[in-house]
């Protein structure tokens, strides 16, 4: 059993259907800017991820930001420490600047592939029917963030394929 999926779990495929259930549970109600239901971006971001525990973390990534369930919670309901904490990296605080969150992102490499996920379907412009000045602002910031995580996978890589990865 792998450390990164909740206690009692053999089965990596069983604790991402059990992050999904959770995710849809929570987000049931839930709209996009577009008025389509969120999960469908929860989603979007879990088929674009390539391993059960970024599929595992994607699915949660918006549960404790978007939801009264905490950190301590997914805690709680068995998700390991692994899986916690990458959650933890993606949620960004309420009085949170966008900028310390993405920082703060930053330091967690487990979360770079899921933030990349998360950020290329935000910046879909192909959903919205109409882009507002508060659009444009938020599209830039999207776009310095997944520059700036593009560059860190990007040196990430680098380093692994030369022997120098610390």
């Amino acid at each position: 059993m792998s450390a990164a999926y909740p206690r009692g779990s053999t089965d990596q495929a069983v604790m991402l259907a059990q992050a999904i259930q959770l995710a849809q549970r929570v987000h049931l109600g839930q709209t996009d800017r577009t008025g389509q239901p969120y999960i469908g971006h929860v989603m979007r971001v879990v088929a674009a991820c390539t391993t059960d525990f970024e599929r595992t973390c994607a699915a949660l990534h918006d549960v404790v930001e978007d939801s009264p369930t905490t950190i301590d919670e997914l805690r709680a309901m068995g998700f390991a420490e692994a899986v916690v904490s990458v959650v933890a990296a993606l949620t960004k605080g309420e009085s949170e600047a966008y900028e310390a969150y993405i920082a703060r992102v930053e330091q967690e490499p487990r979360a770079w592939r899921i933030k990349l996920a998360d950020l290329t379907d935000n910046l879909d412009l192909r959903r919205l029917l109409t882009l507002t000045d508060a659009d444009w602002v938020r599209i830039q910031r999207y776009h310095a963030a997944y520059v700036s995580l593009r560059s860190l996978l990007a040196q990430r890589a680098a380093e692994t394929s030369t022997g120098d990865a610390t």
